[in-house]
């Protein structure tokens, strides 16, 4: 995870409270990005999704690191829980690029 931060989701931890995605941070077309961080500091299993990808899995307690993104720009990356599941808490992100 070299480079500069272009994109976080800030101090303040993101959390869901119902079955819809939650936006970690929004797209931005005019930085460029090689690789996301996803922390998830909660005890709860979800899901992330990196632009319009599909959904992949967000397992709890640890931080997943994807470095294989051939991007180009900073993509939405959104959170959901599992279906009618325990809320996420406590999910941070950020991208790096250059």
């Amino acid at each position: 995870m070299k480079g500069i931060t272009v994109a976080t989701s800030g101090e303040t931890a993101k959390a869901t409270t119902d079955n819809n995605a939650v936006e970690v941070f929004a797209a931005d077309t005019t930085k460029a990005c090689a690789s996301i961080m996803i922390i998830n500091e909660g005890t709860v299993a979800g899901f992330y999704r990196i632009g319009s990808g599909d959904w992949c899995r967000l397992p709890a307690g640890v931080a997943v690191p994807r470095d294989d993104l051939n991007l180009g720009q900073v993509p939405k990356l959104e959170v959901k829980r599992v279906k009618d599941g325990t809320d996420l808490a406590g999910i941070y992100a950020y991208a790096t690029g250059g």
